[in-house]
């Protein structure tokens, strides 16, 4: 340890405090003045953060507008009779003469397109101006067009916040400049910040529209106030204290083996005062040292009092201690840094042992040992529910779909349009109680995915598709279909197609790692009811009344197939046509028998002619003939595919593969091409659209039946199903019952769903296969699981692409060999599983 240096008994320490005064005021307007900078700097951050985010929102905006009407122009200049906002101002002919309605901009703009391709060009200001496009057509000559400003300055006076001043400007043909929008004007331009681009004759600036806070004034006021309330304190303190310096020997410093402790109670207090003076901003005071060294001495400020004369009991020096007559000493600043190091030193607390006990009767605990014993905790986190990602759409329980998800898969959808370089989607939903909500958060994730919405409110699937064929082929309907109210789901078309099961995973994967587009997108109501039912009603016409009945089961479709069948000159009698989206008599599934009893009854007793059942959706139809009798599916798709080749003789006809062996034989015969796929929406629509094939008509046993004859809108509608149907019967004088006798009759099953217990799909499906290529009197066909196709008739089985089991149906043309298919399918799996092959024989 260093000795304890003894400090001159003729100097002493006087606090100068005027100079301690002058520190404090110095300190105090620099922490002031620091603080005014900081908060100053840190307002400016976040206003230029605030006014960069602004700027790419409205720049996005911007472009976004733009591109959305270059899009419609390059449609209305191929198809001027389009459904749009804009209007046509004029179509000048390949002659080249200009009509008198053009204005001056207009004419400008159109001389300026026939030598090269022109931009949009906004004319007028503020929400009255206009923007406009010119663009060659086709067939020779140019169209005009024309879009009001409007919605593009809404957008724009919505997002721009108070404190930002927005100028947005048009740059004519001569140079000079059209100011078309100014938001928040500060009558100064000098801050202005152009902002690039794409469109290069218009010109965003933006800049700060705020005149400064007054934050940063306050924060460097109350520093100040902070720093001046304890100066008052201090000067209202009576006059100087001053201290002696006392020498302090001590024999024991310099001999090791003296066991005694110093006691450094009277230490000098210049070595303290000397050192605070040079460190700490407030004054410390000879008082406030002898409190921190020994509590048990006590000083008064009333007289001035030496450390040196502390009383024997509390200073216990082992070595002779000195004490002089109270002298103002100053000791130097070397010595005073010395004694205080030695001071610190000697201070520090022993350390404590803490393996002993306080007390010997005390019983030791060890927390981490007798408390809390290893053991492993884990914090549930919710599964993420990857069966709602299924091979064709996506569908779960309200359960699965929270609002996060939705949003997620929104987007995830939205990034997915956009990669596909697609800015506009339709947006429907069904009648579930949930879907107008789902539909709200769907079209939100769009907006911020950068696309205009088109918002068609609660329709059918048909009608959402219908309206889509006006939109790039580009919407998703929010439905589950046919499944029970607690269910719900999307579906969609990206350029009229609907996703691939590839298409699906990536949505998922996409939602998982949350890589999505950025954008600013816009929504338009708009309804399309009235022109798909003017479709219907010009498509189809009737020359006499039918007697119908019909149940919709509380979907969708009830308000329009009441509309389309009464204007089509039917009498109808109706069942649960009133949307009710918790489904009160269950879920609107058609194709199941006890479902269809009650419309069966009302056939009987309405006398119908016919009745027809639809899903939640109203993209399926189930048809029951005069007697209340289901209409087998591959009866209908027959029929069906003899009414489109009639016109359309030597066309392909699709069919998936769980539809009879009749099928094929029939449409041989009428003259076409049978095309067999995979069972799904997503096959037949691509099959139907794929250029190699020429197909005219595409139907699903489940009750998809898509007409493309050069009639109708391409999709799986029940209702124009069932409309081409009663056309068809009226035209050819017969009834439902006659038709259907006149094809050969057959004998089937139902789709079998048939649970699977610890077996393993694959395994099964792969055993299965091994025994069926060793039968000699079947042709096998692995498109979608497994048919055995027989002279009698067929079978087949599918792993389910939504659970864990696998579906099943048999045909034949008797009851007898229709028994005997399903015996050889159990054969083939009893080996494997037992129970499963007994089921297939129940």
């Amino acid at each position: 340890m260093p000795k304890l240096k003894p400090l001159n008994t003729n100097k002493g320490l006087t606090i100068n405090k005027p100079l301690a005064l002058i520190i404090h005021l110095v300190l105090t307007g620099a922490s002031s003045a620091g603080v005014y900078y900081l908060v100053a700097q840190h307002e400016q951050q976040q206003t230029q953060t605030q006014l960069d985010t602004f700027t790419k929102q409205a720049g996005v905006l911007i472009e976004h507008y733009a591109q959305h009407w270059q899009q419609q122009a390059g449609l209305l200049a191929q198809q001027p009779m389009l459904r749009s906002n804009a209007t046509l101002k004029a179509v000048v002919p390949v002659d080249g003469s200009v009509p008198p309605s053009l204005n001056y901009a207009d004419q400008d703009l159109l001389n300026r397109t026939r030598s090269a391709p022109t931009q949009p060009e906004i004319s007028g200001t503020g929400a009255k101006g206009v923007v406009s496009t010119a663009r060659a057509m086709p067939t020779g000559g140019y169209a005009i067009f024309e879009w009001p400003l409007a919605p593009l300055v809404k957008d724009l006076e919505s997002i721009t916040p108070a404190n930002i001043e927005l100028k947005f400007s048009q740059k004519l043909s001569d140079g000079s400049q059209l100011e078309v929008l100014r938001i928040h004007s500060t009558g100064n331009d000098g801050g202005l910040k152009a902002i690039p681009l794409n469109q290069q004759s218009w010109q965003l600036a933006v800049q700060s529209a705020d005149s400064g806070s007054q934050l940063p004034l306050w924060a460097a006021l109350l520093t100040l106030l902070g720093g001046l309330i304890p100066l008052v304190i201090w000067a209202l303190r009576k006059s100087p204290v001053t201290g002696t310096a006392d020498v302090v020997t001590d024999s024991s410093l310099d001999n090791p083996n003296n066991s005694s402790t110093p006691d450094f109670t009277t230490i000098n207090p210049a070595a303290t005062s000397s050192y605070n003076n040079n460190v700490a901003i407030s004054p410390v005071s000879v008082a406030t040292v002898a409190e921190h060294i020994s509590p048990s001495a006590s000083l008064s400020d009333s007289e001035n009092t030496s450390l040196g004369n502390i009383t024997p009991a509390q200073t216990q020096l082992t070595s002779e201690t000195a004490s002089t007559t109270p002298v103002a000493q100053e000791a130097s600043a070397s010595e005073a840094f010395e004694e205080l190091d030695l001071l610190q030193e000697t201070l520090e607390p022993p350390p404590v042992d803490t393996g002993k006990a306080a007390h010997s009767d005390a019983i030791e605990f060890n927390l981490d040992e007798t408390l809390l014993p290893d053991m492993e905790f884990s914090v549930g986190t919710p599964r993420f529910p990857d069966h709602i990602f299924r091979a064709y759409d996506i569908r779960g329980t309200i359960d699965d779909l929270g609002n996060e998800l939705v949003t997620k898969i929104g987007r995830a959808l939205g990034a997915h349009y956009r990669y596909k370089n697609q800015y506009q989607v339709v947006v429907g939903y069904d009648a579930r109680t949930s879907s107008s909500g789902y539909a709200r958060l769907i079209r939100q994730a769009f907006v911020d995915s950068g696309l205009t919405v088109i918002d068609i409110g609660r329709v059918t699937t048909p009608i959402c598709y219908f309206a889509a064929a006006q939109h790039d082929g580009n919407a998703v309907m929010i439905t589950a279909s046919h499944n029970p109210a607690n269910e719900n789901g999307l579906k969609w078309l990206v350029q009229h197609q609907s996703p691939t099961p590839d298409n699906i995973e990536g949505i998922k994967q996409c939602v998982l790692d949350e890589h999505y587009i950025e954008g600013l997108g816009t929504i338009r109501s708009v309804s399309y009811n009235e022109d798909y039912l003017n479709l219907l009603h010009d498509d189809v016409i009737l020359s006499q009344p039918f007697n119908i009945s019909i149940d919709t089961m509380h979907g969708s479709a009830g308000e329009f197939a009441m509309a389309a069948f009464q204007a089509a000159g039917c009498e109808v009698s109706s069942l649960h046509t009133e949307a009710n989206g918790m489904f009160p008599n269950g879920a609107p599934d058609p194709s199941k028998a006890e479902h269809l009893q009650e419309l069966s009854n009302d056939i009987v007793i309405s006398g119908s002619q016919l009745g027809f059942a639809f899903d939640g959706d109203g993209d399926r139809v189930v048809v029951l003939d005069s007697q209340g009798n289901v209409v087998s599916p591959d009866h209908l798709i027959t029929l069906f595919a003899k009414i489109c080749l009639d016109s359309n003789p030597g066309s392909d006809i699709i069919f998936d593969v769980k539809c009879s062996r009749m099928v094929s034989t029939m449409v041989s015969q009428d003259g076409g091409r049978p095309v067999m796929v995979r069972t799904g929406n997503t096959f037949l629509r691509q099959a139907l659209n794929n250029p190699e094939h020429q197909a005219v008509f595409a139907g699903e046993f489940s009750g998809h039946y898509f007409f493309k004859d050069h009639r109708g809108h391409g999709q799986d509608d029940g209702l124009y199903a069932a409309l081409r149907l009663l056309e068809w019967l009226d035209n050819s004088g017969q009834t439902l019952e006659e038709a259907i006798a006149s094809l050969p009759q057959r004998v089937s099953t139902p789709d079998l769903y048939l649970p699977l217990d610890n077996t393993d799909v694959t395994d099964l499906m792969a055993a299965f296969e091994a025994e069926a290529v060793q039968l000699s009197d079947a042709k096998i066909s692995t498109i979608d699981g497994i048919r055995l196709d027989f002279d009698a008739g067929f079978g087949i089985i599918r792993p389910s692409n939504t659970g864990h089991f696998i579906t099943a149906r048999f045909d034949a043309d008797t009851a007898e060999n229709l028994r005997l298919i399903r015996a050889t399918f159990a054969r083939l799996l009893r080996s494997k599983d037992e129970r499963l092959a007994q089921l297939i024989l129940e």
